[in-house]
């Protein structure tokens, strides 16, 4: 049973295990189509905010349980996000078709990637709508339950989480705000607060190493 879909054929790049390639499927009822362009020509860098929480603006649905495809949710997280920002209304999209429709292991195109191993490009792309990434997650993270995380975290990307925002202002510990697809019992219900700007440019958990953005 498909929920709140909506009359898309849609190209988005896929967040998968260790390496995160672009794949597409077709909706049955498909007519429009999200694609990838360069970041660089789309993102509207000109204010960038000192704090941004995408889900204090409606952008952003319910947590997920994962189960399989963990590339899945925070690709649909983003077209969620983004087609709430663009055109006013926040869809419960399925993941489960994306699974469904994504047989086999796809290399896909190149297209869409933020400029890797730069927190403050990764900060101009999540000012402007939800991001998914590819990090490094670890034991660590993978108990990870409150305040921020500052922990140890893997050694390969094998993970895909959404950036929905971050805070850098009243002189509080700098953060990313993370949507995890773990369930409601994982970390701040479902969500994570994980240290930004750290001396390492990949950033903590990699973080910003594999970073795709993600248009309409």
């Amino acid at each position: 049973m498909r929920s709140g879909w909506i009359n898309t054929d849609v190209t988005i790049r896929m967040i998968r295990r260790k390496r995160a390639g672009l794949g597409s499927f077709k909706s049955n009822v498909g007519v429009h189509r999200f694609h990838l362009q360069c970041w660089e020509k789309t993102v509207q860098a000109e204010h960038i905010p000192p704090s941004i929480d995408w889900r204090k603006k409606g952008a952003v649905t319910s947590i997920r349980d994962e189960t399989c495809g963990a590339w899945t949710f925070p690709a649909v997280d983003t077209v969620e996000g983004i087609t709430k920002i663009k055109g006013g209304k926040l869809y419960n999209l399925s993941v489960q078709e994306l699974v469904d429709c994504h047989p086999g292991f796809e290399e896909g195109c190149d297209g869409g990637f933020v400029p890797p191993n730069n927190e403050d490009t990764l900060m101009k792309a999540v000012a402007n709508q939800p991001v998914p990434v590819t990090d490094a997650s670890g034991y660590d993270f993978q108990f990870y339950s409150t305040v921020v995380f500052t922990g140890q975290c893997g050694d390969s990307l094998d993970h895909g989480v959404t950036v929905l925002g971050y805070v850098t202002e009243n002189g509080k510990l700098k953060y990313w705000i993370i949507k995890n697809s773990w369930g409601s019992s994982w970390g701040e219900d479902g969500y994570m607060r994980l240290q930004k700007d750290i001396a390492d440019k990949k950033g903590i958990c990699w973080i910003a190493v594999e970073v795709y953005y993600p248009v309409i």
